[in-house]
């Protein structure tokens, strides 16, 4: 059991507090340069809403890419306690017709959550263990670089990682400390490991690695099966649409693991072997201190298997329980290289720190055993170094610059496509982003099995709404329905066109489709080739109208 909170101990909270508040104040900055998230991406981000609103109305047909159950939960959630305090639209259309207010308070939940979890984090290290430097280390976790703690930008499940690995950090530390509790629940180690392990998994399979760590540390054969059975049990209860869906999602995994390209496709040759070392190339390039931390973890450990070296170790599960992150930092990194995309690194990079602290507390446990303050000196060395790496705060900084740079453009762009007062009927292409929400909400819809849902209160609020769609050279209406070019017209003889796409040959490509009537004429009202953003009217030619 903790002591009871003293007065005195309020500095120490106070310090506790640092790391927290800084962790908030990021999380809210950027949000609030970054604008509406369909000007920067609408992937995951809509996908996890739509989801979020399907499950807060009890339908089981959710998103489950990832499986990113435990997100779509919390956003539910979070959507009916909202909607509470705003009343009038049905919670369905309250949400489809402002979606950036619900995203909005969706990431300052997210981002309030992870700050709590930092402050606990810390508190119990210290409370537990008596060292301030080595929980405040801790808590530094999720600063090892920019790619991990601008990761609140986004609606996503990596953000989730940063307060449930700094738990299961948290936790490790107590169990080889020996200061965990001799009753109650946390009495059942393996039950507790397998409870965040589960809830971890249950967010992305990226987590896979990291279910071998807790094995290190149970001591029965017992313990370490009880532990994976509470993994898989709570695997399937935080991602309970699975079961409900287990044929899609077992074709959804089997898809990804037998092809070489992301999300399924690719040859069925598993690995192409030649973006795989690329990827390990492009890696290095975004986290070459990990591999430096990797490479000294490994000098650490080897080293300490020599007898006389070992045998000055006080605490040997240090050691068992460094050889463990070092094999879940190799597996991860070669899962990643399969299938790489920079937010995949986050739950790995989230060892970094804790890889650094194992290492300190081997070493120092071997040549300055009597020296207590060399410890907190390392933590600090640490701390500096990577504050002040090239993929710390400087580069935070210098993206900074660019991020607002970008959402000044893109807010300039919406502002100028308002002021054409595009209406109904409307064609969207899109990328990844784009000026209408419209496009967002019909990405996030296709992503759910059961979009059909959505479609009557997406009518009413953006009627009259078309969507091309290049891999199939046809357009689709809120219903999912593919219509051929004739079709539109025979309902409706102009509308507008806004088409946001980095891909020149898209834009190329429908404008080939709509020139394939001699009848009808594009006129472009507006153009931003900067950001590859058009406006175009499509009307009878004037020799054709009466």
């Amino acid at each position: 059991m903790l002591r009871k909170f003293k007065l005195k101990e309020i500095p120490i909270l106070l310090i506790l507090l640092i790391v927290p508040i800084l962790l908030t104040l990021i999380g809210f900055h950027l949000r609030s340069i970054n604008g509406p998230h369909y000007l920067r991406s609408f992937d995951p981000e809509y996908s996890y809403l739509i989801s979020g609103v399907s499950l807060a109305y009890l339908k089981s047909d959710l998103f489950m890419g990832h499986p990113g159950t435990p997100l779509h939960i919390l956003i539910a959630v979070i959507i009916r306690i909202v909607h509470l305090f705003r009343p009038g639209n049905s919670l369905m259309e309250d949400v489809l017709e402002n979606p950036e207010i619900y995203l909005h308070v969706i990431d300052i939940v997210i981002a309030l959550f992870a700050a709590l979890v930092m402050l606990f984090v810390g508190y119990i290290i210290y409370r537990k263990t008596g060292n301030i430097a080595a929980a405040v280390f801790i808590q530094f976790s999720p600063f090892v670089s920019q790619q991990v703690f601008t990761i609140f930008e986004r609606t996503m499940p990596e953000p989730l990682f940063i307060p449930l690995i700094l738990l299961l950090i948290t936790l490790l530390v107590l169990d080889i400390e020996n200061k965990l509790p001799k009753s109650g629940i946390l009495k059942r180690k393996f039950l507790i490991y397998g409870i965040i392990c589960g809830l971890c998994l249950a967010l992305k399979f990226i987590f896979l690695p990291f279910l071998i760590i807790p094995l290190f540390l149970l001591s029965s054969i017992k313990e370490k099966f009880k532990y994976l059975i509470t993994t898989v049990v709570a695997f399937f209860v935080f991602a309970f649409p699975v079961l409900l869906n287990m044929k899609t999602f077992y074709e959804w995994i089997k898809s990804i693991f037998m092809h070489s390209g992301k999300y399924g496709s690719g040859e069925e040759n598993i690995i192409d072997f030649q973006v795989f070392i690329l990827n390990i190339k492009t890696m290095d390039q975004y986290i070459h201190y990990f591999f430096i931390v990797l490479l000294v973890s490994l000098l650490v450990f080897l080293v300490c298997q020599i007898p006389f070296v070992k045998n000055k170790i006080q605490n040997r599960e240090y050691l068992k329980l460094l050889f463990a992150v070092i094999l879940v930092m190799m597996f991860s990194l070669l899962l990643i290289a399969k299938h790489f995309a920079s937010q995949y690194l986050i739950p790995v990079l989230m060892l970094t720190v804790f890889a650094c602290f194992l290492n300190i507390r081997i070493v120092k446990s071997v040549l300055f055993p009597k020296i207590g303050l060399i410890e907190p000196l390392i933590y600090l060395t640490i701390i500096l170094l990577f504050t002040f790496s090239p993929v710390g705060f400087r580069q935070y900084v210098e993206y900074n610059k660019l991020r607002q740079q970008s959402a000044v453009a893109k807010s300039n762009l919406l502002e100028i496509v308002n002021d054409h007062n595009i209406g109904s009927p409307m064609v969207i292409c899109s990328g990844i982003w784009n000026v209408r929400p419209e496009v967002a909400l019909w990405f996030g819809k296709v992503m759910s099995p059961g979009n059909n849902f959505f479609a009557p209160a997406l009518n009413k609020l953006y009627p009259n709404t078309f969507f091309y769609k290049e891999v199939w050279k046809v357009f689709f209406d809120w219903e999912n329905n593919a219509l051929e070019l004739d079709k539109i017209l025979g309902k409706f003889d102009k509308f507008d066109i806004v088409l946001c796409h980095y891909d020149e040959n898209i834009r190329s490509e429908l404008l080939s489709v709509l020139g394939s009537r001699e009848d009808y004429k594009l006129d472009l009202l507006y153009s931003d080739e900067s950001l590859h953003t058009y406006i175009y009217h499509y009307c009878k030619s004037d020799k054709n109208s009466d």
